[in-house]
């Protein structure tokens, strides 16, 4: 699938200060004031459209995009976005089925009669935006940057001084006369005809999405793999087409950012990634935690003291057992709380957090479903934040739950009568007899079943007591004077 990213870029003339709007992607600019020759190296161009830049205009709706002001180095206004190549007089869209023609004419005629130039995307092109095919829209100067400095006929002009012909080709302001030597400046109306003014270009990189693109040559990446320009190097670096080579090179390299690219590399070799897993730089650690095996992944997850590592490691969804353990086991809290939100977490990995006190953890914990072995382990932890959280546990057996109802935290005990649902009368009942819950417990509905369930019982008990009394008294024919006791007993009561 092909996609469109439209680029526009206007500068400061150095020399006259005079605004210069880019015409194209090219190695330089001209200014139409004064025809200075802007030099645009190739880490100017990635400064202003790096990967990041690249990945935000992807990431636009159609026609959407984002301007920048830079003020470091080269002050520029420039804009990106999302959007196919289109004539910029009556914005009909280019037809895409006329990129490979039109590339090969160089150019496309618009309906409106507009002339569009196409060409296929340069090496700079290929660098900034990997898959790029065409450029579509550049003005005059977009190849070679010095284009257009000469009018394309002569235009005859008479001497100030001896009146004598001079043919004007556009090339300098001041004309030396053949005749008497005279030096004559050109006017403002002859040299505008000669140089109109150039207006904001807007053009596009036309880039394929999916399947086999075609990137700089082996070349052009080794000389940028040496620039100078961290920036250069940096978009080397990331270049799924670098050679074998390079790598090591770029690995060692003395700037984070060149490493970060290539730890961000798709055909990063296994060596080199595990040479940058004990990188300094932990940005460089996070980009490279993609490629590590997991016998890598379990010795970083082990020793690891940054978060942002540690997230990196639990957002990959193939950790195994070993891995995990590293992270529940891990002296950062962080990697604690990766194990107890991976979904491959099981219940050997989570019983390593039986003791875990830290808030984060547990909260993490809370938001997963727990079998009632692992509520069992975790209830008899000495974390009382695991036993409050077990406590409240819809799903933790009853038997746990009267276990519970013999803690000596008060938390725990608040968080078992509070919790919703059921309760086990034996743990109710026995929350009722303490100072600390007693009153809540006992406003429960289970107390008050308790409490009928109870007297019955004992209700059942004296009956059974006083059927028996009578058969022995019946049988030894004593009942006559038990009846006496039981009125005399019954009166000292009364």
């Amino acid at each position: 699938m092909l996609a469109g990213i439209p680029l526009r870029v206007s500068l400061s003339c150095p020399n006259c200060h005079q605004p210069l709007h880019v015409q194209g992607l090219g190695q330089a600019e001209v200014c139409g004031s004064c025809m200075h020759e802007m030099p645009l190296p190739e880490s100017t161009w990635l400064g202003w459209f790096g990967a990041e830049e690249v990945a935000e205009a992807l990431a636009c709706a159609n026609g959407d995009g984002h301007e920048v002001s830079s003020m470091g180095g080269t002050s520029a206004q420039y804009a990106y976005g999302r959007r196919m190549p289109r004539c910029q007089v009556c914005k009909t869209d280019v037809p895409s089925t006329e990129f490979e023609a039109a590339a090969q004419r160089g150019h496309h005629i618009c309906s409106c009669g507009e002339k569009l130039r196409v060409r296929e995307a340069n090496d700079l092109a290929k660098v900034m935006v990997p898959g790029a095919k065409f450029l579509i829209g550049e003005g005059a100067t977009g190849n070679s940057g010095t284009e257009g400095k000469a009018a394309s006929e002569p235009v005859m002009f008479s001497c100030m001084a001896c009146a004598g012909s001079l043919t004007v080709d556009g090339s300098s302001r001041t004309i030396a006369c053949g005749y008497c030597g005279g030096s004559n400046y050109l006017p403002d109306g002859l040299w505008l005809r000669l140089h109109p003014p150039r207006t904001v270009v807007t053009f596009f990189v036309v880039l394929e999405l999916d399947g086999e693109a075609e990137g700089p040559g082996p070349e052009l990446l080794a000389r940028l793999a040496v620039s100078e320009d961290y920036d250069v190097r940096a978009a080397a670096a990331r270049n799924p087409m670098l050679e074998p080579g390079l790598f090591a090179t770029l690995a060692a390299d003395d700037d984070s950012d060149v490493r970060r690219a290539l730890a961000a590399n798709p055909n990063l070799p296994a060596p080199i990634a595990e040479q940058l897993a004990l990188d300094d730089d932990y940005q460089v650690r996070v980009a490279v935690v993609r490629h590590l095996t997991s016998a890598r992944l379990a010795e970083l997850a082990a020793h690891e003291e940054d978060s942002d590592v540690l997230k990196a490691i639990g957002k990959r969804r193939d950790l195994d057992e070993a891995v995990l353990k590293a992270l529940a086991t891990c002296s950062h809290y962080s990697g604690r709380v990766q194990a107890a939100r991976h979904e491959n977490s099981s219940d050997t990995v989570l019983r390593l957090l039986a003791d875990e006190s830290d808030s984060d953890v547990v909260r993490a914990l809370k938001q997963r479903t727990k079998s009632a072995a692992l509520l069992q382990a975790f209830a008899a932890s000495e974390s009382y934040d695991l036993r409050e959280m077990v406590a409240a546990d819809p799903n933790t057996p009853d038997a746990v739950l009267v276990m519970l109802s013999a803690d000596t935290d008060s938390d725990v005990l608040k968080a078992l009568v509070k919790r919703e649902g059921e309760l086990p009368r034996a743990a109710v009942m026995a929350l009722a007899r303490n100072y600390n819950v007693g009153e809540l417990a006992q406003a429960r509905p289970e107390y008050s079943a308790g409490v009928w369930a109870r007297r019955k019982m004992w209700l059942a008990v004296l009956v059974v007591v006083v059927l028996i009394v009578v058969c022995i008294g019946a049988a030894t024919g004593t009942l006559g004077v038990m009846a006496m006791v039981g009125r005399r007993l019954m009166r000292m009561m009364g």
